[in-house]
């Protein structure tokens, strides 16, 4: 373990290196705040050699094609994206480990559907969407706090 804690530091150290120009708007837009979780808080949760050499190898790869503020470009800021993408769905598939606020902006809009054929059938569709709405609020503001205790929200 002391293995991750010493590419935690330089992994942190070269994010750091990489986005020091960067303005804070940038620093939003790129989800650094997000990448710095990652790095902190999933090796704790990684018991298998072969998938911490993975997360590794994926965190090093994000880091390495973030845009500077001088070749910020549209080309790089896409393959950006892209790559922080596909970042997002790994430490969900792999890990198990989600951005804060996901399970909301999933049961939400469940909610509203939900809410929607009660307002349907109750012939009144505002008080089935306001229905629906918290339904979904409560279910996925109670299974982003059990996640939150569980460590898998970054």
């Amino acid at each position: 373990m002391n293995g991750n804690h010493i590419w935690q530091t330089e992994a942190r150290q070269a994010l750091a290196n990489k986005t020091a120009e960067l303005t804070d708007q940038q620093r939003k837009r790129y989800q650094i705040a997000f990448i710095e979780s990652a790095i902190l808080k999933v090796p704790d949760q990684i018991s298998n050699e072969q998938q911490f050499s993975e997360f590794k190898k994926d965190t090093e790869e994000l880091i390495s094609c973030l845009p500077t503020p001088a070749d910020e470009q549209r080309l790089s800021a896409k393959n950006y994206t892209g790559k922080l993408s596909t970042y997002k769905g790994m430490l969900m598939k792999k890990h198990k480990i989600v951005p804060n606020g996901y399970y909301m902006a999933v049961w939400m809009p469940l909610g509203v559907a939900i809410g929607m054929s009660i307002g349907l059938a109750m012939k009144n569709i505002a008080l089935g969407l306001s229905l629906g709405l918290g339904l979904g609020l409560a279910i996925g503001a109670g299974i982003n706090l059990k996640a939150q205790k569980e460590g898998k929200v970054l």
